[in-house]
């Protein structure tokens, strides 16, 4: 009986071309304060400043693509070089907490709940 042989399917797949900053992304870049514009995060992957800026405006996606972003659920990823990481972190301290405040704790719920 023969082996079975193990396919590198990653290697034959035809290599996509570089994902460009799309236009949406650079006008997102903009809008955003200077100290928190994510500069290197959009220079080495275009790609996920251009999936940024259009979830962006839908809080829990956002959210949720931040957490794919910072967490290794898969265990085997090699993560994003140091002054990436600080980008993408900054951005996502920055949107939890001026564009779309997001209680972190019960507490922060209730300080912010409105009195009767």
């Amino acid at each position: 009986m023969r082996e079975p042989v193990e396919v590198d399917f990653a290697a034959r797949r035809r290599p996509q071309p570089a994902e460009e900053l799309s236009s949406e992304a650079r006008r997102w870049l903009e809008e955003l304060p200077p100290n928190v514009r994510p500069h290197r995060l959009a220079a080495e992957f275009p790609r996920i400043a251009n999936t940024l800026a259009r979830r962006w405006n839908t809080p829990h996606f956002c959210l949720e693509y931040f957490d794919e972003l910072l967490i290794d659920a898969r265990g085997n990823r090699r993560g994003f070089p140091l002054a990436v990481m600080l980008d993408i972190a900054e951005l996502k301290s920055h949107f939890q907490m001026t564009v779309h405040w997001t209680p972190r704790t019960v507490w922060d719920e209730i300080v912010n709940r409105p009195r009767d």
